[in-house]
């Protein structure tokens, strides 16, 4: 005895909806929430996460600011507004670097070059005068005088 095509069909349907119906609900009770996310984090990431958290905040400010600012005119936003098109820049700045995003991360980035700088210098001299002093030993005892 062979089903109809409507219960076929609603079998179908029903098995799918509960694919989907499983889906969602583990999605939903396994998934963290940000705040358990950010508790799990290292604290010098969570530290790195919360300074970074004012900064994107302010650039998004900015951003709706320029936003609400270019909302009235009729020309498009990438001819309104302080922002650069990325067809209209020079060769010389591939990338807009005016967000305050991108400025604390060049000056993150700058204090690390400058620090790792200073600490090749240090090593620089420290290993320039452990060579001069072997040097000046090998000078001062030659390996044929015995005593």
């Amino acid at each position: 005895m062979e089903r109809s095509l409507f219960m076929r069909w609603a079998k179908v349907y029903a098995m799918g909806g509960g694919i989907i119906g499983s889906g969602v609900l583990l999605y939903k009770y396994s998934r963290p929430t940000d705040e358990e996310l950010i508790s799990r984090f290292s604290p010098e990431v969570r530290r790195e996460y919360e300074s970074n958290k004012r900064l994107r905040q302010e650039e998004q400010r900015q951003l709706m600011k320029i936003v609400q600012d270019t909302a009235g005119s009729k020309d498009p936003i990438w001819k309104t507004g302080p922002l650069e098109s990325p067809f209209e820049r020079g060769n010389n700045t591939p990338y807009a670097t005016n967000t305050v995003l991108e400025r604390a991360k060049r000056q993150d980035v700058e204090r690390h070059e400058r620090e790792e700088m200073d600490t090749v210098r240090q090593n620089l001299q420290t290993l320039q005068k452990q060579q001069q002093e072997d040097q000046n030993k090998k000078i001062s005892n030659p390996w044929w005088k015995l005593w």
